[in-house]
């Protein structure tokens, strides 16, 4: 009898903790895990910071024989930089023109490049992406890298590009806006409109989605860099750092979630 009345409470007080440990994550002040604390955070409208990467801004000054008007940079141009023992990879996320001066070169001082791993994903859009979207499937993309674009069936060749969703005032039926959240993992979710607020997806269609995967605040301060991807028609390159790398963040922690999801609503 002793035995069977040790096991009664012990299996009391065993589903006596698990109760309160389910309750805290019922609540946005008392959570603990952070999927938990996201989904409670969503509950109010505010959607966690993800990670987000570094950049730089650079002077370059190119030179050319034959004498051209005008070098284009390629949007995706590679440069390397180095910290503590480890490499990072940046790219400029679109084409410059650079015209040629009176001395006969080409100058830019205001070219941003940007640090991270780049990713294109195309997805088929059956009934489950039309209700839930698409995940990402990398960790700490950037949110504010992010392009999207639908093309409603796969014999077009034409994608329309998407934005973020800012004001539901601004949006009807058509209106070509994407809205994200994090999911199970710390993954980035891409979801739509259902064709009241926004526009829906088609069946049948496909979204592709061009991210930047961050490395953090690890290469912040780097002030010199090495250009990989030749630049098409420049003889010589000369890089100048006019200033160095700022912005890599992780992404944002359950504290701040927990401190900034109430002032969110409140305001």
């Amino acid at each position: 009898m002793a035995t069977i009345l040790d096991l009664l409470s012990y299996n009391t007080h065993f589903q006596s903790f698990y109760l309160n440990m389910v309750g805290n994550e019922a609540f946005l002040s008392t959570a603990v895990k952070r999927d938990s604390v996201v989904a409670r955070a969503k509950q109010i409208g505010y959607v966690p910071r993800t990670a987000s990467c570094g950049s730089a801004t650079l002077f370059i000054e190119m030179q050319n024989s034959v004498g051209l008007s005008f070098i284009d940079i390629p949007q995706g141009t590679i440069f390397n930089a180095s910290t503590a023992g480890q490499t990072f990879v940046f790219r400029t996320m679109d084409a410059r023109r650079v015209f040629r001066n009176s001395d006969g070169k080409y100058t830019i001082s205001d070219l941003d490049i940007v640090e991270g791993k780049s990713f294109t994903h195309t997805f088929s859009i059956n009934e489950d992406k039309i209700k839930s979207g698409v995940v990402i499937p990398n960790a700490n993309a950037d949110s504010t890298r992010l392009k999207v674009y639908v093309r409603d069936n796969t014999t077009s060749s034409n994608f329309e590009k998407y934005e973020l969703f800012d004001d539901v005032t601004n949006q009807t039926q058509d209106s070509n806006v994407y809205y994200i959240s994090e999911v199970e993992g710390g993954l980035l979710n891409v979801y739509f409109g259902d064709g009241v607020i926004s526009k829906q997806l088609t069946l049948g269609g496909e979204v592709k989605v061009e991210y930047v995967v961050s490395s953090g605040p690890a290469a912040n301060n780097i002030g010199a860099f090495t250009l990989v991807s030749p630049i098409p028609n420049s003889d010589f390159t000369t890089i100048e750092v006019v200033s160095p790398v700022t912005g890599g963040a992780l992404p944002e922690t359950i504290d701040s979630i927990k401190f900034r999801a109430p002032k969110s609503y409140e305001s």
